[in-house]
């Protein structure tokens, strides 16, 4: 990939070292503000990666200027020829069955030729002078055009044919205009695209509202799994509430786990000071480090009022299940209004003051969109975003609660 990269189109963003998911998005956020109205282009590939014609990207290495090896073409030939056998129909090590089609996923071979066997593809919309981006099979194609745009079908319909692979014209949207919400449109319109995760309109970057859906029910999961579920089983340790002026200990477990779901590495302390002091160049983790250059307000704000409102809710239900058994006072933060516990910190008897201040999508995205400006939004998001994308679903954020 790194030896060919110069190779293949400017607007085939996947699996390489000079381009990543964020330059694609910020490649066509910033061309469709320039346009009043554009016409779209989407068409999704039937199981690319399963389809893909040996024999095509076998052609593809003999008539293109790629540099490739005898041993990588050899290695290459064995790895496309190999069949991958699922449990129950793996027979042995003497098997003599061979597959003309299709690319095993999950090896660096796979994501050097996906973008081999699409370059046909990128070269014909590079000809016709349209609008687009592709990452392995999601391609947007815009123009202001409507005569551009269809050749552009054409052009997809006819690469995906050379490639051995067909359109999922039933799940696709085909055809639509790009304009702003209240104007008449001749033909279905829409006021945003949803590509990779983020949701692109003329007006702001947002999050694809199938990875907010995906967000909310991660959180939900945690406030549950730690406030909830054990109460509603009948399982109530007298432990974890240890009475007035204490402190309820499965509070502050749901704090950190949603701090680190959204910060990543990241303190309250620590975000806040380097949103007001200075922006530090470091590679950002967490679930907001693969939107550093979201810039959707209204989404940010509804989604910690959301956030907020849930946690209230449950504490009430969580002190209303306790009271049923164990009658009496329940320490911090039951009692507590929502604007006390935005800002709440817990002063224990003995040991540290514990920071208790409610995570913010918000506030993250400020220090993301910062740092994205000051050194580059790739420099500061996570280096595993790539590798966290799966071309055939959404973004998962669960993937990115972790420490990597």
């Amino acid at each position: 990939m790194k030896k060919n990269a110069r190779h293949f189109s400017a607007s085939a963003y996947a699996y390489r070292h000079d381009l990543s998911i964020h330059d694609a998005i910020l490649h066509i956020a910033s061309d469709l503000r320039q346009r009043n109205r554009v016409y779209l282009a989407e068409f999704d590939f039937k199981k690319f990666f399963n389809s893909i014609s040996h024999e095509h990207i076998l052609r593809m290495l003999d008539v293109r200027r790629f540099f490739v090896t005898l041993r990588e073409r050899f290695v290459i030939e064995r790895f496309l020829a190999t069949p991958i056998y699922g449990e129950h129909e793996y027979i042995g090590p003497h098997q003599k069955t061979t597959c003309h089609s299709g690319i095993p996923q999950g090896t660096s071979i796979s994501l050097f030729l996906a973008n081999l066997a699409a370059r046909p593809l990128d070269g014909r919309l590079e000809r016709l002078g349209v609008g687009f981006a592709r990452y392995a099979d999601d391609t947007l194609i815009w123009s202001e055009s409507y005569a551009e745009i269809v050749r552009s079908a054409n052009a997809l319909e006819d690469a995906a044919a050379e490639m051995g692979v067909g359109l999922n014209f039933l799940k696709s949207k085909g055809i639509t205009l790009l304009s702003p919400k209240g104007l008449s449109a001749e033909l279905p319109a829409q006021s945003a695209v949803n590509f990779l995760g983020y949701k692109i309109s003329q007006e702001y970057l947002s999050i694809r509202p199938e990875s907010v859906r995906r967000i909310k029910r991660h959180i939900s999961y945690l406030i549950y799994s730690n406030l909830l579920q054990e109460p509603k089983r009948g399982h109530f340790v007298s432990d974890r509430i240890l009475g007035e002026g204490k402190i309820d200990l499965d509070y502050p477990v749901l704090i950190y786990q949603l701090r680190r779901y959204l910060y990543g590495g990241l303190s309250e302390e620590m975000l806040r000071r380097y949103l007001y002091r200075q922006t530090p160049n470091l590679r950002f983790k967490g679930l907001m480090s693969f939107y550093p250059i979201v810039d959707d307000e209204p989404l940010l704000r509804e989604l910690d009022g959301w956030m907020l409102a849930c946690v209230v809710r449950a504490i009430k239900r969580r002190g209303d299940m306790w009271n049923t058994y164990f009658p009496g006072a329940l320490p911090t933060p039951h009692g507590k209004t929502a604007a006390q516990i935005l800002e709440l910190r817990h002063n224990p008897l003995s040991g540290p003051l514990v920071d208790l201040r409610f995570p913010s999508f918000q506030r993250i995205s400020r220090l993301l969109r910062r740092a994205a400006a000051t050194y580059g939004a790739a420099a500061i998001a996570n280096a595993k975003s790539a590798k966290y994308y799966s071309p055939n679903t959404t973004v998962s954020a669960t993937e990115y609660s972790g420490p990597g």
